[in-house]
């Protein structure tokens, strides 16, 4: 079946990249990323449930180890980064077991937003910060807060106002603690 596929590709693709070989892992996501039926109609690009698939069952791949947050990080740079449309639209979904299991790793993923290749890929990483609210709003404002405090605001402010509106429609009260953690002052203890 199709979601086979995109789980097995995901998983060969995390194992290539864990081994180091990168050209292997790229084609790996490409050739998964280009299957015609897997497309969006008329725009040849994956559809973004197929996306969801193969970029979570890569990330929940490389997440296997105890190095895994890095392979993730590094993997998902490149991606971003790529001219491919459909390598693009798997990064924000393979950080997302990364984003939803550690809160560590968001001033990371925020940190991919000046290697992004357009405005559209860098506003997809809402989608893993959102899954790190939804586990902790207020961690994840407090690590935001802590993450704006050393980036210039520029389009980073635009991502964190994104992922308030997410949060706010998932659960007013997850997003009410995530504004109230964004807004409040960090103390000696955060």
């Amino acid at each position: 079946t199709d979601l086979h596929l995109l789980r097995q590709a995901g998983a060969d693709a995390a194992a290539a990249w864990r081994a180091g070989d990168r050209p292997d892992c790229l084609a790996t996501l490409r050739a998964a990323a280009d299957v015609g039926r897997l497309a969006s109609p008329g725009t040849g690009v994956l559809a973004p449930q197929a996306a969801v698939h193969l970029g979570h069952a890569a990330g929940a791949a490389l997440l296997a180890d105890a190095t895994g947050g890095d392979h993730a990080l590094a993997l998902a740079a490149v991606l971003v980064a790529s001219p491919h449309p459909g390598l693009r639209l798997l990064a924000p979904h393979l950080l997302t077991p990364l984003a939803a299991s550690d809160l560590l790793a968001v001033a990371r993923i925020v940190d991919l937003c000046p290697v992004c290749r357009d405005p559209a890929t860098m506003a997809a990483l809402v989608i893993p910060l959102t899954a790190a609210g939804q586990r902790d709003p207020a961690g994840l404002g407090r690590a935001l807060t802590e993450r704006l405090r050393h980036t210039p605001p520029g389009p980073v402010a635009g991502l964190v106002t994104q992922v308030a509106l997410a949060l706010r429609q998932r659960s007013r009260a997850g997003g009410r603690d995530f504004l109230a953690a964004l807004a409040r002052p960090p103390t000696s203890q955060d």
